[in-house]
């Protein structure tokens, strides 16, 4: 709840004049110190007092969290166990009824017998094109690559070309990053 507006406020407003709206912002700067110090001189008195049992109750108060006594239904063995053992017996028997999928084996003979070459052109619209993101796997900046796109565009174009004619791709480059946490 607000305290009343004084009579002397009021008069500003009414009469609106450059004096008044003066006087009044100042009066109005006046306040806001005052209640800036009034908030700071609270806050400094429940923080400094040394009971750290009042602050940390002071602080979840801020905080909006619930105060406790420490003594709570839920232990951490209860986490544990509906976490870990509940969690994968649950979904243990959920997948134990479920039948078993037959995936259909099928040989396919499509192989790619002929393509058409990539030109330098091409390379460079796609490298211009490209995002600017960078990852662990190719951790040149992408905006590097697209400033020396003129030099690296004929090797790219190459590196293309004869990797489809000689068959050239490692299956190491096909894995995945896995980093370990």
């Amino acid at each position: 709840m607000h305290p009343p507006i004084p009579l002397w406020i009021r008069h500003c407003w009414r009469t609106r004049t450059d004096d008044d709206k003066l006087a009044w912002a100042a009066e109005l700067r006046t306040l806001h110190s005052l209640y800036r110090r009034k908030t700071d001189n609270f806050w400094r008195t429940e923080t400094s007092n040394g009971n750290t049992k009042k602050l940390r109750r002071t602080l979840q108060g801020i905080l909006g969290e619930t105060c406790s006594d420490g003594t709570s239904a839920h232990t951490a063995d209860d986490f544990a166990g509906f976490f870990f053992q509940d969690k994968v017996d649950a979904v243990r028997t959920s997948a134990s009824a479920t039948p078993l999928y037959d995936v259909p084996f099928k040989l396919t003979t499509s192989s790619l017998d002929s393509w058409t070459a990539v030109t330098i052109d091409e390379v460079n619209k796609l490298i211009s094109a490209s995002p600017n993101k960078t990852c662990q796997l190719d951790p040149v900046p992408t905006w590097l690559v697209k400033q020396m796109r003129e030099l690296l565009a004929p090797f790219i174009t190459l590196l293309f070309n004869r990797s489809l004619v000689t068959d050239a791709s490692r299956p190491n480059l096909n894995m995945p990053l896995f980093v370990r946490c």
